[in-house]
């Protein structure tokens, strides 16, 4: 599934889990689908909160390591974005 700016947290928290074995099936667009997904809960989730003299962190820095390796995994999978040109069809034009 896409995630765009409208997705709900249950549509991302979906996503991450639908992509969270990228590794299992060795999956470049998997893995950056699970980045994507990541990058989302990154802004839905607050790294704090407090209601009266109750208050719960969470940890972000799991989830950007998460990233960071998601991302390393898909551009070592995909290799190096080259573009070759091929001129052995061209006519000499002369």
């Amino acid at each position: 599934m896409a995630l765009t700016s409208s997705s709900t947290y249950a549509q991302v928290e979906a996503e991450y889990r639908d992509t969270a074995d990228y590794l299992v099936d060795a999956s470049a667009e998997k893995a950056l689908r699970h980045a994507a997904a990541i990058r989302h809960l990154l802004i839905l989730l607050p790294s704090s909160s407090a209601k009266g003299a109750n208050a719960v962190g969470f940890n972000t820095t799991l989830l950007r390591d998460e990233l960071v390796r998601a991302e390393d995994y898909a551009r070592a999978r995909r290799g190096p974005n080259v573009i070759r040109a091929d001129f052995r069809s061209m006519r000499s034009h002369g």
